[in-house]
Parts: structure tokens; C-alpha cells; sequence
């Protein structure tokens, strides 16, 4: 533990949205801005700081400013000590405290509450079906050695004998020829019978439609009544079930609602299987409830907050370096070089953190720092894309001048249980799997993350995806995949996303970099 104490003052900088935050400095009659031009042109230039590298930590996108603040009271010692001077870099997004916070009615709140999307019937039901039926098709492939075009051989519906199906699966790779795991027309047709037959799935689903749509006032239908469901479908997709009811003739909206919503859910089905047969899936489990929370729940919402946010580590680097914090910093760093300060300067980012370091890497070319200006970088836990990593190595590759990338081996990401029970794996899956999108706009089915130890295996798809490659073949040796111990500096022992600025073996890592940095 560190004795050193330096005030915080000398070490953090908020911002928000990209702009330095309007609230004083801890009390102080002083801007953030200010603040830090009096750390460029005071702190870091005292005769026991000028040797030292500057060091910039960029924590992850979910820190709310509490977190943040805490994140850099424990760490700024630690960095000091080390050898370096560190800047912490608070920023928030301006959609609130968190990422999860802002969209409650289709996430975390709602799949823990009491009455969230992961306690209702309907989500359990058809979890529990699908689980049944994706189950039996992966079993009779990887048993036949064919996609066969006839009925699947269903396994015991008794959730203990599905569950321990998929245990099994799970427990090693599969080995199958990609078009063998394909749905036939049959065995789709098998998945909406088997969906259709289900009455506790039927009593949700027309429960769920006459409390949303309406039938005929009464809930009745075709001589049948439900029970009006509360559901957190998205809205798109009760629009859409709506406009299909309203053109069928009054006294066949029940039944025909019904038959279209069961086609909407063998949909998820014929998804899971295809991202089997591709390569894309994220285990059965989790990709079935990427699946459905894909086509019922989330609406792109979350997709949108993950990208907004993401915008604002790009937003921090527009020109005014009076009011942008990011261009602040490239303007001060150039103007201390200018006049002979050419220490060093590593770029740490924890998460999302990773996505600023690559701008900041972009903008550095951008603000015209001297071609000599080259920076150190650690990545922890990156959750920025392979695409975008890829740009920054093909036009800012010379301003890297040593890399480290911190992550998790895939079977500690898969334990790290971002929602117990619904979501059993880790906050860069469900990024991968559900919030990522291509350039045109369109959500990405496991979009390729440089944090994740899965994207580094020598397989389908991965090994023919041009930036997963250039990203890889770039960290070949530079990566630390937890959890691991041994060597001075890469050692982690991180076993949740939010560790990695919390875990003394990654902290102690990062230590013994700046040192090694100090001292070359």
C-alpha cells in the first residue's frame, strides 16, 4: 500500500459529454479547465515531477462520477510511486450516471426486478422451449453427423435433463460441418408446432395481446378468455403484431394474433441455430437470451445509449480546446513539447476507455503533434471493436510505441455473470452480442471486441475477418489474459469486467509497466 498521499486535485479532470464539466473544482473557485492548464503549467514541471511520464487514465464508460473519483483516489498513488505522474480523465456520458440507468425499462432494473423481463412467464416459457429445441437440433447434428431433413428427435423437456444437455454441450468444443446445422423447412415448422401446443405459453402470449392491443374489450376470443399480461415487449413489436391484427375481420384477430406472434418466435429459433452454424454464438444459453431479448425486448435502444456514449469519447476532441477536453489536452501536451518537454506518456483505458485512447491516437495526427510524439498503451478489458482498433493501427499505428493488452481468458468471461440466471456472462458479451453496430447503422451479431480472448482463436469466422487479424497479428505477445501470474507485469487476477482497475495483481501489472517505462 502506498504512503504517499497526493491531493487529487493535482491528478483529475471531469468532463461531460465531451466538454470539461461546469461544476467547480472540489469546492474551489476554479474550472476543470483551468485546473488542468495549472497542472501542465505548475504541477507536472516541480523538480520532482519533471522526469516523470505523464500517465492518462480514461476509466470505463458505466463509472459514474463517484466511481470515478474512487477509481482515482485509489490509483493515483499507486501510478505515483511507480515512477509516473497521473491525469485521471473523468468523463460521463449525458445520459446520465450509468449506461444501464437510462434505459430501465428494457434492462438490468427490469431483468432483476420483481416484475422485469426475466422473471415473467412468457420470457421463462419460450426460454425454456427454445432451450428444448436448440438442445435437440445441436445433439442430433453432432450425433448424426447430419442436418437430416426430417422431425428433430426431441430430448426430455424436464428442464433438469435440459439443463444437463447443456452442460454437456458446453463442457468441450463441437465439431460439426457448418451446413449441417441448419434448419429444414420441416424442422421449422416442428418448432412452431411445438410453440403453438404450449397452453401456458399461449395464456401469456393472447394475454400479453389483450392487454396491449385489445381484442374485444373483454379479453375474450373465439369463446376463450385471458387474463390481461403486463408486457415489456418492445413497441416496435407490438406495433407490428397490432397493424397485422387490425386488417383481419372481427372474430379472427385472436387467433390470427396468435399465429403471428409464434411465427415471430420460431424467428429466434431459426436465429439461435444460424449463429450455431456460423460460428457466432455465445454459448446456448446466453445466445438464446441475446436472441430473444434481440427480436422482443430491446428495441435498439440499447444499441443507441452504447453508441451515444461512445460518441462522446469522439465529441471530446472537437476543435475549441477552451471547451473540449480531449483537444485541451492535445493542446497543452503540444505546447509543452514545443517547448522541450518530451517525456513520455502512456495512455490507459479500462473498458470503454479503450475507444477514447484510439481517438485520442486519431487526434493526435489530427492536432499536428510532432511525428516524434509517440505514446505508451494499456488496455484493460477493451471494449472497443476490432474495426475500429484496425483504422486507428492503419493510420496511426506510428504513434503507438508499445502496447499491452489486459483481458480475461474466455471461460472467466463467460463465469462473470452480468445478470445471475438471465444473462450468464460477462458486460463485453452482451456489447458483443447485442449493442454494436456496423457503419450502415445495423446491429452487429457477434461484433468482434479487442478485449475478448475469443476473437484470438484461429477459427471461423474470426480468422477471415481483415481487421481481427491486423488487430491480433499487431497484439501477438502483448496480450495478459486473466487469470494469470508469474511474470512482473503480466499478471492478472481480474475475474469480472469491473476489476481491472480494482484487482491488486492488474494494478501492480500496470505498476511495473510504468516503471519499466521510467526506466528505459
Amino acid at each position: 500500500m502506498s504512503e504517499t498521499n497526493i491531493p487529487l486535485l493535482n491528478h483529475y479532470v471531469a468532463v461531460q459529454n465531451g466538454t470539461f464539466s461546469p461544476r467547480a473544482v472540489n469546492g474551489e473557485d476554479l474550472s476543470y479547465g483551468d485546473n488542468l492548464k495549472r497542472i501542465f503549467d505548475s504541477e507536472i514541471n516541480k523538480p520532482e515531477n519533471k522526469e516523470r511520464p505523464l500517465v492518462l487514465f480514461f476509466h470505463g464508460g458505466l463509472v459514474n462520477e463517484k466511481g470515478g473519483v474512487k477509481a482515482a483516489e485509489k490509483l493515483k498513488d499507486e501510478f505515483y510511486d511507480a515512477g509516473g505522474y497521473p491525469i485521471f480523465y473523468g468523463w460521463q456520458s449525458g445520459f446520465g450516471e450509468t449506461f444501464f440507468r437510462n434505459i430501465p425499462e428494457y434492462f438490468i432494473e427490469q431483468f432483476t426486478g420483481g416484475d422485469g423481463i426475466g422473471k415473467t412467464k412468457l420470457f421463462k416459457i419460450l426460454t425454456k422451449r427454445l432451450k428444448q429445441f436448440v438442445v435437440s437440433k445441436v445433439k442430433d447434428v453432432v450425433t448424426s453427423g447430419t442436418k437430416g431433413s426430417g422431425n428433430i428427435e426431441l430430448v426430455d423437456p424436464v428442464s433438469s435433463e435440459v439443463e444437463r444437455e447443456i452442460d454437456e454441450m458446453e463442457a468441450g468444443p463441437l465439431n460439426f460441418d457448418s451446413d449441417e446445422m441448419v434448419l429444414t423447412k420441416r424442422q421449422e415448422e416442428q418448432l412452431e408446432q411445438l410453440l403453438s401446443d404450449d397452453r401456458k405459453l399461449k395464456a401469456e402470449l393472447m394475454g400479453m395481446l389483450t392487454e396491449s392491443i385489445g381484442e374485444d374489450g373483454e379479453g375474450n376470443v373465439k369463446g376463450e378468455s385471458f387474463e390481461p399480461v403486463e408486457s415489456w415487449v418492445s413497441a416496435s413489436v407490438m406495433e407490428e403484431l397490432k397493424k397485422d391484427v387490425e386488417v383481419i375481420e372481427e372474430g379472427e384477430k385472436g387467433p390470427f394474433a396468435f399465429a403471428k406472434i409464434i411465427k415471430h418466435l420460431v424467428q429466434i429459433g431459426v436465429a439461435v441455430i444460424g449463429r450455431y452454424s456460423k460460428g457466432t454464438d455465445h454459448g446456448l444459453r446466453v445466445t438464446i437470451t441475446e436472441e430473444i431479448l434481440r427480436k422482443l425486448y430491446i428495441d435498439d435502444i440499447g444499441a443507441e445509449f452504447w453508441g451515444a456514449m461512445k460518441k462522446d469519447t469522439a465529441d471530446a476532441f472537437k476543435p475549441n480546446a477552451e471547451k473540449y477536453a480531449g483537444t485541451a489536452i492535445l493542446k497543452l501536451i503540444k505546447e509543452a513539447r514545443a517547448n522541450g518537454d518530451k517525456r513520455k506518456i502512456i495512455l490507459a483505458g479500462h473498458s470503454t476507455g479503450a475507444v477514447y485512447i484510439c481517438n485520442f491516437l486519431k487526434n493526435a495526427d489530427v492536432n499536428e503533434l510532432d511525428a516524434d510524439a509517440k505514446f505508451d498503451v494499456i488496455f484493460l478489458a477493451a471494449a472497443c471493436k476490432f474495426s475500429l482498433f484496425a483504422n486507428t493501427l492503419e493510420n496511426h499505428q506510428d504513434r503507438i510505441r508499445s502496447i499491452r493488452n489486459f483481458g480475461m481468458k474466455d471461460r472467466v468471461e463467460q463465469a462473470d455473470k452480468l445478470v445471475p440466471v438471465l444473462y450468464t456472462a460477462s458486460l463485453l458479451y452482451l456489447v458483443s452480442g447485442l449493442l454494436e453496430k456496423n457503419e450502415d447503422g445495423d446491429l452487429i451479431v457477434d461484433a468482434p471486441i479487442v478485449g475478448m480472448q475469443r476473437y484470438y482463436e484461429d477459427r471461423k469466422p474470426y480468422n477471415n475477418d481483415s481487421a481481427v487479424q491486423k488487430g491480433k497479428a499487431f497484439l501477438a505477445n502483448k496480450n495478459v489474459w486473466s487469470v494469470v501470474t508469474g511474470t512482473d507485469g503480466w499478471e492478472s487476477e481480474s475475474k469480472r469486467h469491473i476489476d481491472f482497475d480494482d484487482d491488486p495483481k492488474t494494478r501492480k501489472s500496470v505498476g511495473e509497466i510504468i516503471k519499466s517505462i521510467v526506466n528505459q
